[in-house]
């Protein structure tokens, strides 16, 4: 992509695939430039996958949310239109 979103996407999916350890909610809204109440939001809508419980923390895996980012960014390429006929 010429417009720039596509190495900073790829060194997002490239950060989340190297972690070793699950990320806290702060630390993917941060990467994705959201609030943390959004991230909480997608949580419960099951609109973000790789998510789990720790004691009364949720965190995230890094492996997972990769791919759903990778996946976001296919789904962003391909036209509304075709999006909507797939649904």
């Amino acid at each position: 992509m010429e417009n720039g979103i596509a190495p900073k996407v790829m060194s997002i999916v490239e950060y989340l695939e190297s972690r070793q350890r699950a990320l806290m909610v702060s630390e993917v809204a941060e990467l994705l430039a959201v609030s943390e109440r959004q991230i909480y939001k997608l949580i419960s809508e099951n609109r973000i996958p790789g998510s789990f419980k720790v004691g009364n923390s949720i965190r995230l895996d890094g492996k997972t949310l990769a791919a759903w980012v990778k996946a976001k960014l296919v789904l962003a390429c391909v036209p509304r239109e075709e999006q909507r006929r797939r649904a």
